[in-house]
């Protein structure tokens, strides 16, 4: 131990001494690391070495919760010293990034396992030994000098001698480890180096002659890890030597665990080495026995192993997910319900393992995972497993509703342990029929929805049979608050059905169900509240601030909520429209009432949205400015073409020669039109730049005048290429074919608005004119 705390108080001094060189030109710093295991950040993941940190638990704290190549959970010496000088991190010198300017930050050449003298790591086979690393340092510096120079690579090394005497301290760090090693050596990995190299090289022939002369090596752990030659074989891949391997191996030989505690089959889950799993699974016990955090059934869909997770859970006995023996089942139900989006098509998510393992053991519904969290939690953090989450448009709302027709598949004699296989395969059939329709992913959308919702009526069930610390015990209340955030129509409804006492559910600011439901801005859960009795009580409740719900809808909606919604201007109406509405319905007193901060609704609403207001108002005045420029030159150009007709004017009478043609009527009809509406459109415009912009002005002046504007402008531009086609069609007279062509063309720049902005158009009219954003004849719950 004591040789170990000086080994790392050397590293530290290493990496701050030895590693840094500063260019005298440019004043730019350079770090150059040199060691073991300390310090090596990813450079032994290139090379095939059983001194990798490329598999859990490495990483595990990290932030991106991935092995980085570091033998850290988290961060380690190099990153915090290097942070603190400020430099940009460093690559490892055998990554294929460290290229072009990434070498001018300097390059990290350690590896692990290695020390001063050449035989210490050998059990490692294939390591960057103290002589290999200096001269990739010279390699490195004839990179540099092929970018900048050789004078600058020079200066790049400071001061003379700097790096020798840093050198001096390098050596001395890595004697210190051998000292500390060199007592506690164990050469016992070094006979097995052979039978590594076979393996991971995929070279059967070779590990099977091993394991003829050394039949001992079978069972045997090969590395410093721990690992057996069928650990190695599945993290490398390698398929048909795990099987054979798996051939030779007891029932007991495959329960032998390595340092982590992990078995071979754990391993194989992890990958998804699909056909090891089954051959693996001759020991049965194996299923039970995972690793020693978790099932060898939670490790697979954990990390997204779908087919592997649903052949484990055919074979996995009951008993091991029920709640009373540990945490197992309601993690593996709770992933379960997560990777409802995983995989190619509809049946590689595990929605309906949820949902027949729900029915088989229903009080897995309410039992904490590991996590801490219950599956019914996870089900409200899901909101694109429920109708509500999803948003479609018109056509693809129609497919869903009428074109789609899935019944879930009763139980049925087919089963593997108690699991329905003929249910998947109907399903898998209907699948096949309707992907030629191209409406694939609506099928899968509307199979995980119907699910889902069966699946939320499977664990809702048992919610009115709890006491308060039940409640309290498998947050209850703290899920449909998720599920209210998330705008989760159905799971708020469906628990509120299952337990009418949730509707008096408060959060930690002592806010009620509704008030949340305003704050997020839920229309639709918050149009429940008109079904209850007890509204009044509702609304006139106020939390731990003095904030009631009219103080809720005078708070600035999350941007999530707001995102939605196009444009500035249109977000400050929506949350106007929420403003009103809930003024309609609370009690008189509380449009006056007080806050903590000393702040009405109306001025709580004026507060938090003064920002918003002024990015509707430079919404608005951009685009008004945008539309009165086209307006005004179409205008000057109708004006013009209705004074310069097409063939001219008689010179006796001042008539137009064409007069009498029918195509000249359609010329000067749609001049006018144009003119007209092109006019009136400048004039909405202009009284969009001319407007006070005050609050109110948002909810419907301003929009209807941009209605207005717009509806006018399109009008204008449409009959403007109307009176173009007439005028060709009256001078080329005979000619059809050029004006059928000219009359298609005329049509392009009609549909480019339509599609740029009539939608913007189709969104202000319904987002001004429709009716209420509640569903006050929503039927009541209870």
């Amino acid at each position: 131990m004591a040789s170990l705390t000086v080994l790392s108080a050397w590293m530290i001094l290493m990496v701050i001494a030895l590693g840094t060189f500063t260019t005298q030109a440019e004043g730019a710093r350079a770090f150059f690391v040199f060691g073991d295991s300390l310090v090596d950040n990813g450079n032994n993941n290139y090379l095939a070495t059983t001194a990798r940190a490329d598999s859990p638990p490495y990483g595990i704290d990290y932030p991106t919760h991935r092995p980085t190549g570091r033998f850290s959970n988290g961060l380690n010496i190099l990153i915090l010293s290097v942070g603190n000088l400020g430099s940009e991190s460093l690559l490892p010198y055998l990554s294929p990034q460290l290229t072009g300017q990434r070498l001018l930050v300097g390059a990290n050449f350690a590896s692990a396992g290695i020390g001063i003298l050449n035989d210490t790591g050998i059990q490692f086979v294939n390591i960057i030994r103290m002589f290999r690393q200096l001269e990739y340092f010279q390699e490195y510096q004839r990179r540099v000098t092929a970018i900048i120079g050789a004078q600058r690579t020079k200066q790049l090394g400071g001061e003379k001698g700097q790096f020798k005497r840093n050198r001096k301290l390098w050596e001395l760090m890595l004697a210190e480890k051998d000292a500390s090693t060199d007592n506690n050596r164990n050469d016992s990995y070094v006979e097995y180096v052979d039978l590594y190299k076979a393996v991971r090289g995929g070279d059967w022939n070779a590990a099977k002659e091993f394991l003829r002369r050394h039949p001992d090596a079978l069972n045997a752990k090969i590395t410093t890890l721990g690992k057996m030659a069928l650990h190695i074989a599945v993290v490398a891949g390698q398929e048909p030597i795990g099987e054979e391997l798996v051939g030779q191996m007891s029932t007991e030989d495959l329960e032998i665990l390595d340092n982590f505690g992990d078995t071979a089959l754990n391993e194989a889950a992890v990958r998804g080495e699909y056909r090891l799993v089954q051959c693996m699974l001759k020991n049965a016990s194996l299923v039970s026995i995972g690793s020693s955090t978790q099932t060898i059934l939670v490790t697979a869909i954990t990390y997204g192993q779908i087919e592997t997770a649903r052949y484990l859970y055919s074979v996995t006995p009951l008993e091991d997910l029920m709640p009373e023996k540990d945490h197992n089942g309601a993690t593996f139900l709770s992933n379960a319900i997560y990777t409802r989006n995983l995989g190619k098509n509809s049946f590689s998510n595990c929605q309906d393992i949820a949902l027949h393992l729900v029915e088989r053991c229903p009080q897995l519904a309410l039992a904490l995972g590991k996590d801490g969290n219950s599956p019914l939690l996870a089900l409200a953090s899901t909101p694109n497993a429920f109708p509500s989450g999803n948003r479609l448009v018109f056509w693809e709302q129609w497919i869903y509703n009428y074109c789609i027709d899935i019944q879930l598949a009763a139980p049925s004699t087919n089963e593997i342990n108690g699991w329905n296989i003929s249910n998947v395969e109907n399903q898998q059939s209907y699948q096949e029929r309707t992907i030629v329709s191209g409406i694939k992913h609506l099928y899968e959308m509307k199979l995980i929805h119907i699910q889902s919702k069966e699946l939320l009526h499977q664990m809702c069930e048992g919610l009115s049979n709890l006491t308060i610390q039940q409640r309290q015990e498998s947050f209850v209340n703290a899920t449909i608050i998720r599920a209210i955030k998330n705008g989760i129509f159905e799971v708020v409804s469906g628990m509120l059905k299952a337990d009418p006492e949730l509707e008096w559910t408060k959060d930690g600011k002592s806010r009620r169900i509704f008030s949340i439901a305003v704050l997020h801005r839920q229309a639709k859960i918050f149009s429940l509240l008109y079904g209850l009795i007890t509204k009044n009580a509702h609304t006139c409740h106020q939390d731990e601030n003095g904030n009631g719900m009219l103080h809720m809808a005078g708070m600035l909606a999350d941007s999530s909520m707001l995102n939605h919604i196009s444009g500035a201007a249109l977000q400050m109406q929506r949350e106007l429209q929420w403003f009103k509405e809930i003024e309609s319905i609370v009690h008189p007193k509380a449009k006056e009432a007080i806050n903590k901060d000393g702040l009405t609704p109306r001025q709580l609403f004026t507060k938090t949205h003064q920002n918003l207001r002024k990015e509707g108002e430079q919404w608005m005045k951009n685009a008004a400015t945008s539309c009165t420029v086209v307006g005004a030159l179409i205008i000057t150009i109708m004006f013009a073409a209705a004074f310069t007709v097409p063939g001219g004017n008689n010179q006796n009478t001042g008539l137009p020669l064409f007069l009498n043609r029918k195509w000249f009527t359609l010329f000067i009809l749609s001049d006018a039109l144009s003119l007209f509406s092109s006019t009136t459109s400048v004039l909405m415009f202009l009284g969009i730049l001319t407007s006070r912009y005050a609050e109110d002005d948002f909810l419907v002046t301003l929009p209807r005048k941009m209605i207005v504007g717009f509806s006018t402008l399109f009008f204008s531009i449409a009959t403007m290429m109307i009176t173009f086609c007439a005028a060709l069609s009256i001078m080329l007279s005979g000619q059809d074919w050029i004006v059928i062509l000219i009359i298609c063309l005329a049509s392009v720049p009609i549909t480019l608005f339509i599609v740029s902005q009539f939608r913007l158009l189709v969104e202000i009219t319904i987002s001004t004119y429709k009716a209420d954003i509640f569903d006050k004849k929503m039927k009541p719950l209870f």
